[in-house]
């Protein structure tokens, strides 16, 4: 995803807006929204109300089974 492909994201970080990032990269915005339900159950984002789409710490993140 541009906006946020090459960077070093750390913990508390936000992430563009689903729209921006649909925009930048030529897809939908229900692509982007699928790709934050998965990324949300493996503990690797969170919703922070207020602030948006953060990125979680490392060590509450998950593996897939």
């Amino acid at each position: 995803m541009s906006g946020v492909r090459g960077e070093r994201l750390k913990p508390d970080d936000t992430l563009p807006s689903s729209a921006k990032m649909a925009a930048d990269d030529k897809v939908g915005t229900s692509t982007i929204q699928l790709v934050h339900v998965r990324l949300e159950a493996l503990r690797v984002i969170r919703r922070h109300r207020g602030k948006g789409i953060v990125i979680a710490d490392p060590k509450l993140c998950r593996r897939e089974p």
